[in-house]
């Protein structure tokens, strides 16, 4: 995917934000891990745009409204996907939402 495409496909979800009309998940696919995680911090940070803060602390890999969970060894845990619930039930830090992202969601067992 281009750089294009991302920017058409992240103001477009933006403006869908904006209306309150975003989708609760997305399931984002490319051809690896770091064109999916370059997707999903751009977008976090379009949905971010309104605090600099959190905007910039997702540039530094920093932010604690945007919640990254990736495989424990050779898949994504039940335990993993337990906290990632009680973490999305609290109330966001400094952005005006919470967003996590299951970076290996394809490594995750049945139950989890």
């Amino acid at each position: 995917m281009t750089n294009a495409d991302f920017t058409a496909i992240i103001e477009e979800l933006r403006d869908r934000a904006d209306a309150n009309r975003l989708p609760h998940a997305f399931i984002v696919c490319g051809a690896n891990d770091e064109e999916r995680m370059s997707f999903a911090k751009r977008l976090a940070q379009a949905l971010f745009s309104d605090d600099e803060t959190a905007a910039q602390k997702i540039r530094g890999d920093n932010c604690e409204d945007l919640i990254v969970v990736r495989k424990d060894g050779d898949a994504v845990k039940v335990r993993q996907i337990e906290e990632l619930s009680v973490a999305l039930k609290n109330k966001p830090y400094s952005a005006e939402r919470i967003i996590a992202v299951i970076a290996d969601g394809d490594f995750m067992t049945e139950y989890s």
